[in-house]
């Protein structure tokens, strides 16, 4: 599976965010493979999003603050298939840096 993150923009619709370095990684003193393998139902604690946009979960001293708004983070599946299947978490507000 990949983590990503989206945003609502201006028109309500939700857009991927890039951000470098939100990895399935449950410790940020780790690199993980691309891919991660889930086993079906299995649940993951990953690092958390710092809310910063270059490596969002780890320290960064060139990272700069997402703006605020409606996120979500996204799971997706890894394999190339022509409907991947994905799993979105419930939306939640970034407040102002």
């Amino acid at each position: 599976a990949q983590r990503g993150v989206k945003a609502v923009d201006a028109d309500g619709r939700w857009q991927r965010v890039s951000v470098a370095g939100l990895l399935l990684r449950s410790r940020c003193t780790e690199t993980p493979p691309r891919c991660v393998t889930l086993a079906p139902h299995a649940s993951m604690i990953v690092a958390p999003w710092s809310g910063m946009l270059g490596d969002g979960q780890c320290e960064c001293s060139r990272c700069a603050p997402a703006p605020a708004g409606r996120y979500r983070f996204v799971v997706t599946t890894c394999a190339q298939c022509l409907h991947p299947a994905r799993a979105e978490g419930a939306p939640f507000t970034l407040p102002p840096p």
